[in-house]
């Protein structure tokens, strides 16, 4: 594996860089609308530039947004960025790239970067010079750079092809593949027309549950018209040799067609595009799947938004793992608080099941997006660290199976999750709380401790939170707006009956008798006896910025 500094035009191509992230590539900054296809002094030292080797993502002035791993060799052609030119406004066309699996800090902050002038004066050489398109850097600069960055709050795991395992099926004692297969299933016009959510269809022999394929319309759409999963391993059919159920996961509205792929020079080489698509199905290596969806989510923003949400559709073929095996590899990431809350707030709430919007009402986020980020970042830490690694659109289906209801999908957590958290005591005394969320609960039976003091139940809380959200009921203020990520789901639940009132066991409804509380107002309310009420609050605030 060798090292790299990777420039970034930023300041002239800002949008530049969330195209680079949403699409899994970094981009060559020497637009083709200036011909600079021919540069052959720049192409060159990209060709460098191989799988497996490890890029930081620098702007000027010794900033640094990210980092990442190459999963291709540098090639030319595909879907353009076009990026405006902040100054000029022109549009510009970025074709010359390499695939790239990115570590980044958060995009949604007015500056997704950090400066890095302390890393020069410890002797790092991190200068790029004008014009520098990539600079070879030493393990140690990578190091120290990646630490910073992750220090910072860079997100995605970085995984090394060299720490890749293999899953062992204890059952079988047989070593399985931890990745699932692709294929392209080739059909004519009377077949592709009468496709359905659920069918049986022809196949590979060596297919399985749980692949995925691209269907191939071939004769009068020359396309990939549908997503399919497949839903049972294949089967000897005396009509068609072998055949395996499947189900629809999405039908293409602007499909990628057979033009897209004969301009793409990275179709060049690839074996089924070279025949003309004669047969009824191929393999399709994961480098050309990854590349096939890089292009689907640019011509359909359907598939995008689908792939966007990070919604899984695979199934857990191969990947049951135990309950101790989970809780070994929370205990190896030593999870940092704010993921301890994501997991609570899916393990207390009903049934163990809630939306990535209720996840972020939870959590205090402004969009189901950023749960989707943070909830499948963890997802990603702890799959590497059971040997699990799903496409990166796929990978909070480590912590959760997915169901959809009317149009959301549903989070419903692994049971070998909830295992892992009681097995670590994370519960919280998770015994004094009735099964059913949405059956009353019981809180304040008293402990027997020096002190007298009631529990106080971590579903309550939870379930209140994702009534009211994280904003303070008093004055409204969002911890994570003032202090960042870092106070994320951050808030006190107040009782708006106080505990040390009730000498035995109570009925609360956390809807009714609980309300989030910022630390200051909380410390407020509890200076009288009895405690004021949020209205007394309100009021008290009201009376003070009127003056």
């Amino acid at each position: 594996m060798n090292y790299w500094l990777f420039q970034v035009m930023y300041d002239l191509y800002p949008e530049s860089w969330n195209s680079m992230i949403e699409m899994q590539i970094a981009a060559q900054h020497y637009p083709l609308s200036r011909n600079w296809i021919g540069a052959k002094r720049n192409n060159n030292a990209l060709r460098k530039l191989k799988e497996g080797d490890a890029i930081v993502a620098s702007f000027t002035n010794h900033r640094f947004a990210g980092y990442g791993i190459l999963r291709s060799n540098f090639y030319i052609g595909g879907h353009s960025l076009k990026i405006m030119h902040r100054y000029t406004n022109e549009e510009m066309e970025f074709l010359e790239r390499l695939d790239c699996e990115w570590t980044a800090l958060p995009l949604g902050q007015d500056r997704p970067y950090i400066k890095c002038d302390d890393i020069k004066k410890q002797g790092y050489d991190i200068d790029m010079i004008r014009g520098q398109c990539v600079k070879q850097i030493d393990q140690g600069t990578f190091k120290a750079l990646k630490l910073r960055l992750d220090s910072s709050g860079a997100t995605s795991g970085f995984l090394a092809l060299e720490n890749k395992k293999l899953y062992i099926n204890t059952n079988t004692k047989d070593v399985e593949r931890d990745e699932h297969q692709y294929w392209l299933w080739v059909t004519r016009p009377e077949y592709y027309n009468s496709v359905g959510s659920f069918g049986g269809w022809s196949c590979h022999k060596d297919t399985m549950k749980g692949d995925l394929v691209f269907l191939w319309r071939a004769k009068g759409k020359s396309d990939i018209g549908y997503l399919l999963q497949v839903e049972s391993n294949a089967a000897p059919d005396h009509e068609w040799g072998y055949s395996c159920e499947y189900r629809t996961l999405y039908a293409f509205k602007n499909p990628v067609n057979i033009k897209d792929l004969r301009g793409d020079s990275y179709f060049d080489e690839w074996s089924p595009l070279k025949i003309n698509l004669q047969g009824k199905a191929f393999k399709i290596q994961e480098n050309y799947w990854r590349r096939l969806n890089q292009i689907a989510i640019t011509k359909d923003s359907g598939y995008k938004d689908i792939v966007s949400k990070g919604l899984s559709v695979l199934v857990s073929a191969n990947t049951d793992f135990t309950a101790i095996e989970y809780a070994s590899a929370f205990n190896d990431l030593k999870i940092t608080p704010h993921y301890m809350q994501m997991l609570l707030a899916n393990y207390h709430a009903s049934n163990r099941t809630l939306t990535a919007s209720m996840m972020a009402k939870v959590m205090g986020y402004d969009s189901y997006g950023a749960a989707n980020l943070h909830y499948g970042t963890l997802g990603r830490l702890i799959g590497e660290k059971l040997g699990w690694h799903p496409l990166p659109e796929f990978k909070v289906n480590v912590l959760v199976d997915f169901e959809k209801e009317d149009k959301e999908w549903l989070w419903i957590m692994k049971p070998a999750v909830a295992e892992a958290i009681k097995l670590l005591g994370w519960d919280e005394d998770a015994s004094t709380i009735p099964e059913e969320i949405d059956k009353p609960i019981f809180e304040g039976a008293l402990k027997r401790i020096p002190i007298n003091a009631y529990e106080r139940s971590t579903r309550a809380r939870e379930e209140c939170l994702l009534h009211y959200g994280c904003k303070c009921s008093v004055c409204g203020t969002n911890l994570s707006d003032i202090y960042g990520e870092i106070a994320a789901g951050r808030i006190h639940v107040h009782h708006l009956k106080p505990l040390s009132e009730i000498n035995s066991e109570y009925q609360i409804d956390p809807i009714a008798d609980l309300r989030p509380i910022c630390p200051n107002c909380h410390y407020i309310i509890h200076l009288n006896a009895p405690p004021y009420s949020i209205e007394e609050m309100r009021e008290m605030i009201k009376e003070t910025t009127a003056l």
